[in-house]
């Protein structure tokens, strides 16, 4: 029997983040915005929270790649600022593991932002193909049997992600910042949810 790699190519049904994922980046997001107050800390938050939606929109862009019913999940690691990252399908007893990354109690340090972005990129480089064949081969019994036809342009995605240059928002004004977070939004098509 030959097992082909499998990606999702209908664009109404792609893998997603669950709630708790999506909650997780989108209130250190609010964090941020809620904070903007007309100080150097005020530009700053203003930076993390428009790199917390950059990273919000490359994770979803990232999850397209993989069965429609994958999703990324984490755990906390008991006694520890440990999160453990994962993407999973319900129909599939396999569990992919993306990071492990630590975060602020209540994510909303700079370091928060980076370590998320770390883990953009980590998820960025896993192979949908090798993980979607995985959740294939290790279906639950009675699970509805997905097809999927490989997409060779969901290999190689980082050309679509929004990576902002962090040296370069440092030495920007409030003005610029905003040109600069709204050129990249453009360049890139992705709509940036706040």
């Amino acid at each position: 029997m030959k097992v082909m790699p499998i990606t999702n190519n209908d664009r109404t049904f792609k893998g997603h983040l669950n709630q708790q994922t999506g909650n997780l980046i989108l209130g250190a997001s609010s964090h941020f915005s809620n904070n903007i107050v007309k100080t150097s800390k005020g530009l700053e938050n203003f930076s993390l929270a428009m790199r917390m939606s950059f990273i919000y929109s490359n994770l979803l862009t990232i999850m397209e790649r993989f069965a429609h019913s994958a999703e990324l999940s984490f755990v906390k690691l008991k006694n520890s600022s440990i999160h453990r990252f994962f993407i999973e399908d319900r129909g599939s007893n396999y569990k992919y593991i993306a990071s492990d990354i630590s975060l602020s109690e209540k994510c909303n340090q700079t370091n928060d932002v980076d370590a998320l972005e770390t883990l953009v990129s980590d998820l960025a480089k896993v192979n949908p193909f090798e993980v979607n064949s995985k959740f294939i081969l290790q279906r639950k019994p009675n699970t509805f049997d997905y097809s999927f036809e490989p997409d060779k342009s969901y290999v190689d995605i980082e050309n679509r992600l929004i990576i902002p240059d962090k040296k370069a928002m440092k030495e920007k004004s409030a003005g610029e910042l905003m040109t600069y977070f709204d050129n990249l939004s453009k360049d890139s098509n992705i709509y940036i949810d706040n």
